[in-house]
C-alpha cells in the first residue's frame, strides 16, 4: 500500500497487536486502553465491543461493569480489578485519533493513575 510505504521503510509496521491481549490479561498482566471519542479511524462503539468480546478472566465482571465519569475530567471509565484495575478502558472527550497530543493533560494524569495502580473512580 502506498500510504505505509514510508513507515515502512523506517520499520514502522502495523501490527495485530490485539492478539496479545488475552495472553497477557490471563498471565496476570493490566491492560489498559483509552481511546478518543472523536477518533475516527478507531471508533469507540468498536473498541469497546472488542474488548467485550476478548476471553479472559475479566470477560464477564468487564462487559457487566458500568461506565463511570471520572471526576471533573472529560473522561469515562470502565474498570475491573482493584486500584486502577486489572482491565481498564478509558473514552476521551475532546480527543480524537491522537489522544496526546488532542489531549496532553488528561493522558498524563490517565498515565500517573495507571502507574500509581490508583482507582480512577
Amino acid at each position: 500500500m502506498e500510504v505505509n510505504k514510508e513507515f515502512e521503510q523506517e520499520g514502522d509496521r502495523l501490527r495485530p497487536t490485539y492478539l496479545l491481549y488475552e495472553p497477557l490479561l490471563k498471565a496476570g498482566y493490566r491492560l489498559l486502553h483509552y481511546v478518543g471519542k472523536l477518533d475516527a479511524n478507531c471508533a469507540w462503539p468498536g473498541i469497546i465491543s472488542f474488548l467485550k468480546l476478548l476471553h479472559t478472566p475479566f470477560q464477564e465482571d468487564f462487559i457487566n461493569t458500568p461506565d463511570l465519569a471520572w471526576g471533573s475530567e472529560d473522561a469515562i471509565v470502565r474498570a475491573v480489578g482493584e486500584g486502577a484495575g486489572n482491565m481498564t478502558y478509558i473514552l476521551m472527550g475532546g480527543a480524537g485519533h491522537f489522544v496526546t497530543k488532542d489531549q496532553p493533560v488528561l493522558v498524563k494524569k490517565i498515565v500517573e493513575h495507571w502507574i500509581d495502580n490508583r482507582p480512577f473512580v
